[in-house]
């Protein structure tokens, strides 16, 4: 036993001295462990004189021994417990200390603010500086402006009587341009009654000339030519019944061939209605006549008022014929002896009135006559319009058609042009995807019609290797993939843009199709950004970046993301350890 107890006395002396050296390492760390230390020290110091006092008494007493080894046990437990609070303390400190390099290199920071701040100080006072002298020169300024507004201010008020007087003069002006636009206006509105009035009359003459025409059948210029006037038949017939009264034979034969005259008038304007005059007697036929020549009388007197009037009036009918048809009516009107050659003693206005009677009188056997159709020149004039606007219409849509053929021809020639540029551009392109995608071979784009490039279609001939030239339609599977990606990179190669999607495009090739088809995507790379949708490992390799869309729950989908750049050789990843993709069955991935 005393063997054993001096075994553990030398252990439990080893012991104390590893502890005082670590705790002494400890003590020069951490200087609130010392308490601690010394504590145990002391308790080390009472178990060693214990120690002692067993050997004196180690035959005696047993249960000192006991009791010993019982406060060995604690005491190891206490060491154990230290050597935790140890490891915790060396934790501990090693937080402090990064807590310490952290706020080293803050105040490494905040020292170069510092700097950085002085350094604005002083350029913000060298700002200062400048403003203060800019203020300076600005008030300078400021005092010369002021000098130049009341000098401005003088020549204002200056200018402020002139503009008053002139304003005064203004209103003077105005009343008088008022009084002078009131004056033009009543010079206006009676010129336009003047015109008002004489296209009136133009209107009455040009429906006079137009009745008799219509209802006579004689023409303005065939009257006026014959000298018929209803004013000379009464004088003549006023004569003939003075010269019966007399007994003149001279009065007789004038008399006769007034009549003769008159009736010659009347019968070749009314040839056209000798049938429906044959129940008229003798007495009704001359006074028919008679009633006719007062009626040509009285057209031919309007007819040489308004006539004259015409001829004046400067608003004439721009018509070639009618001005001719007036021009010879003047004429006419002119080589016949003037009115005032008749006796003088009977004028118009006193046998007006019997000459309207007579012409009521005609107009009532006209009516009786028939209704004649008054509207067939208003018609005829409306078609004449309505024909010129048409043809005018017309002219405008065969122009504006030559004008249309003309663009169309050239848009379409510039379409051709465009056209045949993009297809030579996108079959070199597609000759070229077509070799790198099938390793050989031969593809090609001809036009079915090269005669009509804008309406013929395209057709696609290919020949993989090993195999002779055929249609598109006769390839396989993964071949028609193939050449459809080789025609479709080669469009996206002569018209790329920022970004293409790809939608599960090598579902049906086999592994050394999708990785040719890999390399190609490579090559577009660096012009173009692609969204691959896929579920191809192979195809996956190409992509920067991975999300996957998998469904960990039943009706829960997830979506994750992956960088290669993030992952590592042996597949580990460097960053954001919790994202990961799964693919196969049940998932979804998209390669961009």
């Amino acid at each position: 036993q005393m063997e054993r107890t001096h075994e553990e006395r030398q252990q439990l002396q080893s012991q104390k001295e590893k502890i005082e050296s670590r705790l002494t390492q400890l003590s020069q760390q951490q200087t609130h462990l010392l308490a601690k230390q010394q504590q145990k020290q002391m308790e080390l110091a009472a178990a060693e004189e214990d120690e002692r006092r067993l050997q004196d008494r180690i035959a005696e007493q047993h249960r000192e021994l006991a009791k010993l080894e019982h406060r060995e046990q604690t005491m190891q437990d206490a060491w154990a417990e230290e050597k935790l609070k140890l490891a915790k303390e060396e934790e501990r400190l090693h937080r402090l200390r990064e807590s310490f390099q952290r706020h080293q290199s803050d105040a490494n920071d905040w020292h170069e603010q510092s700097e950085e701040a002085a350094r604005r100080w002083r350029t913000g006072c060298d700002k200062v500086r400048k403003i203060d002298l800019h203020v300076l020169n600005t008030a300078a300024a400021m005092a010369d402006l002021y000098l130049e507004k009341e000098r401005l201010s003088e020549q204002t008020q200056r200018v402020a009587g002139q503009k008053a007087a002139l304003r005064q003069r203004r209103s003077q002006l105005l009343a008088a341009d008022n009084q002078l636009r009131g004056q033009r206006r009543r010079f206006e509105d009676e010129l336009h009654a003047a015109k008002i009035e004489a296209r009136d009359l133009r209107h009455q003459i040009h429906s006079t000339r137009t009745r008799i025409e219509e209802e006579y059948q004689v023409s303005f210029e065939e009257i006026l030519e014959s000298g018929a006037s209803a004013l000379g038949d009464y004088l003549a017939e006023h004569a003939e019944r003075n010269s019966a009264l007399v007994g003149t034979p001279s009065h007789a034969s004038e008399r006769q061939s007034a009549e003769s005259g008159s009736r010659t008038a009347f019968q070749g304007g009314a040839a056209g209605h000798d049938g429906e005059r044959t129940g008229h007697t003798a007495e009704e036929e001359e006074a028919s006549a008679s009633d006719d020549s007062a009626a040509r009388g009285a057209s031919s007197q309007s007819g040489d008022a308004v006539l004259a009037a015409s001829s004046t009036s400067p608003d004439a009918e721009p018509a070639a014929g009618q001005n001719g048809r007036d021009q010879a009516a003047c004429r006419i009107i002119d080589s016949r002896p003037p009115i005032s050659a008749a006796p003088p003693q009977i004028t118009f206005e006193e046998v007006r009135e019997e000459l309207e009677r007579r012409l009521a009188r005609l107009r009532r056997k006209l009516k009786m006559m028939g209704s004649v159709n008054t509207e067939s020149l208003h018609e005829l004039d409306e078609l004449e319009q309505r024909y010129q606007r048409l043809n005018q219409q017309l002219e405008d849509l065969v122009e504006a058609k030559a004008t249309l053929e003309e663009i169309v021809r050239r848009i379409n020639a510039e379409s051709r042009k465009m056209f045949l540029d993009t297809f030579e551009s996108i079959r070199k392109h597609f000759q070229e995807l077509y070799r790198k995608l099938f390793a050989g071979g031969e593809g090609d784009i001809i036009l079915e019609d090269p005669s009509d490039v804008l309406e013929c279609g395209i057709d696609i001939v290919a020949r993989p290797p090993g195999k002779e030239l055929r249609s598109i339609s006769l390839l396989s599977g993964g071949e028609k993939t193939l050449t459809a990606i080789a025609l479709l990179l080669a469009i996206f190669k002569s018209r790329p843009s920022p970004f293409c999607v790809l939608d599960e495009v090598d579902a049906a090739l086999d592994e050394s199709n999708v990785d040719r088809y890999a390399a190609i995507l490579k090559e577009f790379k660096d012009k173009t950004q692609f969204l691959i949708v896929t579920h191809n490992k192979r195809t996956m390799v190409v992509a920067d970046t991975m999300y996957g869309i998998t469904m960990q729950q039943s009706g829960v989908s997830k979506k994750m993301s992956v960088r290669f750049e993030d992952v590592g050789e042996d597949g580990e990843t460097l960053v954001n350890p919790d994202s990961t993709v799964r693919t196969g069955s049940g998932s979804d991935s998209t390669a961009a």
